[in-house]
């Protein structure tokens, strides 16, 4: 699209943007009028998350990751995240509706991937899951609630739990004392999307298995820095060269 648009210019783009409509069949001619306009930064990342999130719209969802990033990594996790809290969502619908989100949900993944430089979808995913892993670390130490202390902690298996701790003693559930503080609320989201990413992380090294995927020493080393990824990396059985 970039390679066209800079040989064809702003005005001729014009004129085939505003024939458009005369060249597509139904509305297929709104369709990629609304990926150009995404591609070229027309759209506000604000108002097609609106639409995505309130009208469960798939085409702004395929547009959201085509939209224009910034050199800011924050940015493309917040996008990545978005893009799986969609998907989640999809659960409480048909299957009928459930599968056509889905792929609308893979395709934008893709392109996200694409649009931030990575070779493939794979790659990309844990990237941003290691990511996601720096963002969260001061929930993996012991905060202070009152007279509570909460951290997450990760088992062997890389699934995130709550621990409390109260006078030296272990509580098995957080105390209803202190459960309207925020920062219990906090702890609680972030418990939930690191299981999320435990079971995305999990997808995709099955996927990469299936599809035989090649890793480099330093995209290894990577994962097995990622406290969610390397209790399934231990599970896997790799092969260098034909061994």
């Amino acid at each position: 699209f970039n390679s066209v648009y800079t040989q064809l210019g702003e005005i001729r783009f014009q004129a085939i943007y505003n024939s458009a409509k005369y060249i597509g069949g139904g509305a297929m001619h709104r369709r990629a009028q609304l990926f150009a306009d995404a591609v070229l930064g027309r759209l506000a990342p604000l108002q097609v998350e609106h639409m995505i999130a309130e009208k469960r719209n798939k085409d702004y969802l395929l547009s959201y990751s085509l939209l224009p990033l910034s050199p800011d990594n924050d940015e493309l996790l917040h996008r990545y995240e978005f893009i799986h809290q969609f998907h989640v969502a999809s659960r409480q619908f048909g299957a009928q509706r459930r599968t056509s989100e889905e792929k609308a949900v893979e395709i934008s993944l893709n392109n996200l991937a694409h649009n931030a430089g990575y070779a493939d979808v794979h790659r990309f995913t844990w990237s941003m899951e290691t990511e996601k892993i720096r963002t969260v670390e001061k929930y993996l130490r012991p905060q202070t609630v009152g007279d509570v202390e909460l951290w997450l902690e990760l088992d062997q298996q890389g699934t995130a739990s709550i621990t409390a701790l109260s006078n030296g003693k272990s509580l098995k559930s957080i105390p209803t004392r202190i459960k309207n503080d925020p920062y219990v609320g906090q702890i609680q989201e972030v418990q939930k999307a690191l299981r999320g990413q435990h079971n995305r992380a999990r997808a995709s090294l099955e996927r990469a298995m299936i599809t035989q995927d090649t890793f480099s020493l330093a995209e290894l080393e990577i994962l097995s820095r990622n406290p969610v990824l390397a209790p399934l990396l231990r599970n896997l059985v790799f092969m260098n060269g034909t061994t």
